[in-house]
């Protein structure tokens, strides 16, 4: 999860504090890449059915 950027910043005292998702976080995160991914299948099948109609 390279894009949380704000559970990288120190804390006043300079300590690092390593950020870990919370279930709802990730749950939300795996939903959001099966949407994408599901959409992207969507499109493929579309493009695939159109390129075999123009070539025949």
């Amino acid at each position: 999860l390279g894009l949380i950027v704000p559970g990288f910043i120190p804390s006043p005292t300079g300590e690092i504090i390593e950020y870990w998702p919370t279930v709802p976080e990730a749950l939300i995160t795996l939903g959001v890449w099966a949407l994408g991914f599901l959409i992207l299948t969507v499109l493929y099948k579309i493009a695939i059915s159109v390129s075999e109609e123009t070539s025949t």
